[in-house]
């Protein structure tokens, strides 16, 4: 093998075991269904307290139901997979939860952006606004791609650092919860701002990140089977107060 080659296939492997994985396996694959039946009963709670109740807000209530009691199936036959998986394959099975996690992430934020957006919104209104939504995580997918191709290429992952996550502890924290109260008070309290334009926005914003780490997951899975290094994939999450270890 070339020694070029052998460099590229070293910043590829870099790229493959870096992740900032902090949680055992079981924490994303028991939140799939945990979380799909409480946002079930949320979307019920819609169908039945809405003010409003028109027409469109009936229909995304039952798909946003649909989809999650869907959400809670693939969750519970997810977690007995990915469980069965981690005992041969544990940096595939990681990989794999995370990806799923990540999706629903998207999937629900959407879901609830479609609905806070035909509150206060016409129907053709909320549609470009979706259209508007999705086309931008489309084009952040896509600057992504390209984004860890160049890192890759420049040999960014050699350095062996986990990355700066504080943004992405912060979004899994506490914190964020009560910054959104501060958010959703402030704007209620403003009777000239559109508030449910605002949730949407709002939730957006998870989204958009939710659908940056299932590219970077996706890729890591892709690489490690194309260029045959699955052995770079890893054993375990990094050592944290979740796993129990240092």
């Amino acid at each position: 093998m070339k020694e070029s080659e052998m460099e590229s296939k070293e910043k590829i492997a870099s790229f493959i075991a870096n992740h900032n994985i902090i949680r055992p396996i079981e924490y994303p694959l028991l939140g799939l269904p945990l979380f799909s039946g409480i946002s079930s009963i949320v979307w019920l709670m819609f169908l039945v307290f809405s003010p409003n109740k028109y027409f469109e807000e009936r229909v995304i209530s039952y798909i946003g139901m649909f989809i999650l009691i869907c959400c809670f199936i693939l969750g519970i036959i997810s977690r007995k997979k990915c469980t069965k998986l981690y005992n041969t394959e544990p940096g595939k099975s990681l990989y794999c939860a995370e990806i799923l996690k990540h999706s629903y992430c998207v999937v629900i934020a959407l879901l609830f952006m479609s609905y806070f957006l035909l509150l206060d919104n016409e129907l053709k209104e909320a549609i470009v606004i979706c259209i508007c939504g999705l086309s931008i995580i489309t084009i952040t997918v896509c600057i992504t791609i390209i984004a860890i191709k160049r890192k890759i290429e420049k040999g960014l992952y050699l350095k062996k650092q986990n990355g700066k996550y504080k943004v992405t502890q912060f979004f899994s924290s506490g914190a964020s919860v009560v910054v959104f109260i501060l958010l959703k008070n402030i704007i209620v309290n403003n009777h000239d701002i559109n508030v449910s334009f605002v949730i949407s926005v709002l939730l957006f914003i998870p989204a958009e990140r939710a659908s940056i780490f299932v590219v970077l997951y996706y890729l890591k899975l892709k690489y490690a089977k194309d260029y045959a290094l699955e052995e770079y994939l890893p054993t375990r999450p990094h050592p944290s107060k979740y796993t129990g270890w240092k």
